[in-house]
């Protein structure tokens, strides 16, 4: 079941900057409106399914249009 809480490991999430689903708009695949504020402000990880998101898609590293610039 899908919670807040951060998951093992939270220690090793880069936050959301560095995930490949990352869009300029500050949404993503699995939060298609908008990445909630937990997520977002980095109180939790995505390393896990969350509350509300679509589908199972989670953190994935990589480089982005965000990150790229």
């Amino acid at each position: 079941m899908a919670d807040w809480k951060k998951s093992r490991n939270y220690d090793d999430w880069p936050g959301c900057r560095r995930c490949v689903h990352l869009t300029r708009e500050g949404s993503c695949i699995a939060f298609p409106e908008m990445i909630p504020m937990p997520i977002a402000s980095g109180a939790v990880d995505h390393m896990v399914e969350r509350p509300g998101q679509v589908g199972d898609t989670l953190f994935e590293a990589g480089l982005n249009e965000v990150t790229n610039g």
